[in-house]
C-alpha cells in the first residue's frame, strides 16, 4: 500500500535537514526538485560477480572496434577496468547553468535531486516522472529505493528534444509503500551526495 504525501514528507528533507515546503508535498508523495545536471560521457563496461559495479570510463580516440569488450572473453582484459571510479568527475560533465536554466540537448543527463530522502525499514522508495516531463518528452528513469537508504539521490533523465529547465524545478515526485524488508540498505550509495 502507498503511503499518503504527508507520510512520506517525514522522510524527505531540505539539504540543511529541515522540513520541504508545504507547496511540494502531494497527495501521494513529496516533489524533487532539480540541484545540478550532468552529461554522461564515455562508455560503462557492465558486469556481474566479483566486479558488480557499473564502470564509467571517458572514451579514448581509438576506433569503435578496439573498444569493445566482450566479458565471455577470457583475453578481454577486464582488470584493467576494476579500478575505474563510476563517481570520479571526469566521466561527467557538468551542464552549465545560465541565469538558473540549464540548456539540455537531447541526449542522456544525471539530474541530482536538492532533497535529501530516506527509507524507512519496512518500506520501498519510488521516483516517478512529473508528468510535465513526458509531456515534453523527458524521461526521469529511477531504480528501487531500498529500506535504510539515505542520501541525496539521482536518477537518468533523457532528453529527446532540445530543453531549458529551470534549477529547482520539480522534476519527480518520491512516493514509499510498505514492503517486507529482509535486511536494511546497506550499500555503496548510502550516504550519497551529503
Amino acid at each position: 500500500m502507498f503511503k499518503s504525501g504527508k507520510f512520506t514528507s517525514r522522510y524527505v528533507t531540505r539539504q540543511d535537514e529541515s522540513e520541504v515546503d508545504d507547496n511540494r508535498v502531494q497527495p501521494h508523495g513529496v516533489d524533487l526538485t532539480v540541484d545540478k545536471i550532468f552529461k554522461v560521457k564515455g562508455y560503462s563496461v557492465l558486469t556481474d560477480g566479483e566486479y558488480a559495479k557499473a564502470k564509467r570510463k571517458e572514451a579514448e580516440s581509438t576506433s569503435p572496434e578496439s573498444g569493445i569488450i566482450d566479458p565471455s572473453d577470457p583475453h578481454s582484459n577486464l582488470d584493467s577496468y576494476s579500478n575505474l571510479d563510476p563517481d570520479s568527475s571526469d566521466e561527467v560533465d557538468t551542464v552549465d547553468i545560465d541565469n538558473e536554466v540549464y540548456t539540455l540537448m537531447a541526449g542522456p543527463y544525471i539530474v541530482r535531486y536538492n532533497e535529501i530522502l530516506s527509507v524507512p525499514e519496512g518500506h520501498i522508495g519510488f521516483v516517478w516522472p512529473r508528468s510535465r516531463l513526458i509531456r515534453n518528452n523527458l524521461f526521469l528513469s529511477s531504480a528501487v529505493w531500498d529500506s535504510g537508504y539515505k542520501g541525496r539521490g539521482e536518477g537518468g533523465l533523457h532528453v529527446n528534444t532540445m530543453t531549458f529547465m529551470e534549477k529547482d524545478m520539480g522534476i519527480g515526485q518520491f512516493v514509499l509503500a510498505r514492503a517486507n524488508t529482509l535486511n536494511q540498505y546497506d550499500g555503496s550509495h548510502n550516504g550519497e551526495n551529503l
